[in-house]
């Protein structure tokens, strides 16, 4: 009987340790670069959220006001996590996690 290996940062998904066709495989492989892409683009949302949540508070304690330049670094955030997310899906594929598999 095949050994069943979850597969950390795989979104739960588990491989067997047996060998697989090269099909099954590069499957694997897309599902766990969009589930990294996913990951990375939720957190990189969050990081922008909190951003956003610092700029809308600023100017009601201070005494600054809203003006293109907060725009900028909101539109800046926002592009980051969207890089951010497109370069972990890209490095994901080249560099897909090595559990022992092989692939016929």
């Amino acid at each position: 009987m095949a050994e069943v290996i979850p597969v950390a940062g795989a979104g739960g998904n588990t491989v067997s340790s047996t060998s697989m066709s090269s099909a099954t495989a590069r499957r694997f492989v897309l599902a766990d670069a969009m589930d990294r892409a996913w990951r990375t683009f939720k957190s990189g949302v969050g990081i922008d959220i909190a951003v956003a949540v610092a700029l809308a508070i600023a100017p009601l304690v201070t005494n600054l006001e809203w003006t293109p330049v907060y725009w900028g670094i909101l539109g800046t955030t926002v592009a980051k996590s969207v890089i951010q997310a497109v370069v972990s899906y890209i490095l994901r594929r080249w560099s897909a996690p090595k559990v022992g598999l092989q692939v016929k």
